[in-house]
């Protein structure tokens, strides 16, 4: 029903406005009262496009992000695409050109691990870190071969949103495959251990005890941030680890054997001790001093708190996953069963403590 104004008309319990914007005829809903007071503030809104239109400053998606025509529109669609949509929309593509077996092999690391991982968030989201966390995470169980592989479709994925311009950047461009060589551990010394934590400044003490915990519990640093008090036995002197905090997400273990309950040492727990005196003992363990706020990720800690503590010391930069490994060297160099290490550190059998750790056995 035509109304007061031109291209201002009353459709069933709504004002629809009709624009054009690139050459097209564009016809959208608004949820206005169907009332007069509506029915201007529809005109108001309607000379509100009409204006960005003019100005170059419209953005269709920001007015109406459920209209068929957002997508095309959009000055940023990687905001309006998630990673799901993209590598669900990839592998039906590949169905036209790519032999059943490669069909096969694709489907099963989009939805055994990339989807699982990244899916939730739009393309404009993943930054090259996401993806590093990620690596670290599931090197432990995963050769290097695989993860380079599991990452061929993202690959593919991205340059092509890249190329169609749907995201200004390919973080994925700033990610090489991964050598073989990066599955060697470089475990610190117990003198360099001792440096590390004493060199933490006086107002990071939550990063020390964060540090000296990760040195002697070998937890992974997606454990390490889903730490809760509930998961602390005193009478024990166990931590219970049953998630992980990967990408935003908290998951379960990847095995049985992630779900475990690791022995505390009186260096853990004097971490804990110290830890449980600058906040109550509710929530996440471990927390960001600059805003009392659990980590999301390790970003902070590793740009903010650890290179630079490695590099005042002029110690060799080692990403903080080598905690882990210094922790199961350590064990294995006292004289420890490979099998209990094996245990602490959520491995199902011996397997990986020999490959990886078997010059420190004694």
């Amino acid at each position: 029903m035509a109304g007061r104004y031109r291209g201002v008309t009353r459709r069933g319990d709504a004002w629809q406005i009709s624009f054009t914007y690139k050459g097209e005829r564009c016809r959208e809903r608004l949820r206005f009262p169907t009332t007069r007071k509506g029915e201007d503030a529809a005109n108001n809104f309607r000379g509100k496009i009409l204006m960005e239109v003019d100005m170059g400053l419209f953005d269709y998606a920001k007015h109406f992000p459920e209209s068929k025509r957002a997508l095309r529109h959009s000055r940023n669609p990687g905001q309006h695409i998630t990673i799901k949509q993209a590598l669900t929309q990839f592998l039906r593509e590949i169905e036209r050109r790519k032999a059943p077996s490669t069909i096969r092999d694709y489907g099963f690391r989009v939805h055994r691990h990339l989807i699982p991982t990244f899916g939730h968030m739009a393309l404009n989201e993943l930054v090259a870190d996401d993806v590093r966390v990620w690596q670290d995470e599931v090197i432990e169980y995963l050769s290097a071969k695989s993860i380079n592989n599991i990452l061929i479709p993202l690959r593919q994925v991205f340059r092509r949103a890249f190329e169609d311009e749907k995201i200004d950047s390919n973080p994925l461009s700033r990610i090489p495959n991964l050598s073989f060589r990066v599955r060697d551990p470089k475990p610190f010394s117990k003198s360099e251990v001792n440096a590390i934590l004493n060199g933490f400044s006086n107002d990071a003490v939550e990063v020390r005890n964060y540090f000296q915990f990760a040195f002697y519990t070998g937890l992974r640093t997606s454990e390490l941030i889903a730490l809760t008090w509930e998961d602390i036995n005193w009478d024990k002197k166990q931590a219970s680890v049953s998630k992980a905090l990967v990408v935003g997400h908290i998951k379960a273990p990847k095995t049985n054997a992630g779900n475990r309950c690791v022995d505390l040492s009186e260096q853990a727990i004097r971490a804990l001790r110290r830890q449980e005196r600058l906040h109550s003992t509710e929530g996440n363990i471990f927390r960001d001093p600059r805003d009392g706020m659990p980590w999301k990720n390790d970003q902070a800690l590793r740009k903010i708190y650890w290179y630079p503590n490695l590099d005042q010391l002029g110690i060799e930069r080692r990403n903080p996953y080598q905690t882990r490994h210094t922790f199961a060297s350590r064990l294995l160099s006292d004289g420890e069963n490979a099998m209990y290490v094996a245990s602490q550190m959520g491995h199902a059998n011996c397997s990986m403590i020999f490959n990886v750790y078997g010059r420190w056995i004694t």
